[in-house]
């Protein structure tokens, strides 16, 4: 090296009298803020929802309840609500519309699905981020009871969808009235 004013030690001297600091950037500085979502309040949101989804989903329940008591059913009240609906789609004959009943059924097993993941886990907020700010969160739940099923996530909008059809279906099943059990066929002829 040559020694000219740029020389090691010219350099270790700019260095060791250099203060670190915001001034030492060139150019403009580069800023990540990400706008934080509060996270307490997200949570609490999500316990929000999760409350007015099972609420709507016990109404659901007990109108399922009530058919099974209206069909005479030997199905006990502590049975699974799977069994429940077992019964009632073999009552299906009973009812007016057989055909619109099974959609039904099909639905409510859904709800239940859904039910049973977000019943038996922990409720956890996930959020989204576009680089610069949050844009929106999500919960999901890992189900504790069997852990080989996927992550589920649940939006707000989810929640409060699962909710009114839970609610929708409980009103539409309250309003079905089962017919009397065919009389069966006598041997004598």
């Amino acid at each position: 090296m040559g020694g000219g004013s740029w020389g090691v030690k010219a350099i270790k001297g700019n260095f060791s009298d250099a203060s670190y600091s915001s001034q030492m950037v060139c150019g403009n500085r580069i800023e990540h803020v990400i706008e934080p979502i509060d996270l307490i309040a997200a949570r609490e949101h999500g316990h929000v929802l999760r409350g007015a989804y099972l609420d709507a989903f016990a109404r659901l329940e007990n109108a399922v309840m009530d058919q099974i008591v209206e069909l005479e059913s030997d199905v006990t009240p502590s049975a699974p609500l799977s069994g429940k609906l077992k019964k009632l789609a073999e009552s299906k004959g009973r009812f007016n519309d057989g055909k619109m009943f099974n959609v039904k059924l099909e639905a409510i097993c859904r709800l239940n699905e859904a039910r049973a993941d977000i019943v038996h886990a922990v409720l956890t907020v996930m959020v989204r981020y576009d680089g610069k700010k949050s844009m929106d969160y999500r919960f999901g739940f890992q189900n504790a009871c069997d852990s080989s099923k996927p992550l589920k996530i649940v939006t707000i909008n989810d929640f409060k969808e699962m909710a009114q059809e839970a609610m929708q279906l409980a009103g539409w099943l309250k309003k079905q009235k089962a017919t009397a059990p065919a009389a069966p066929a006598s041997a004598s002829a």
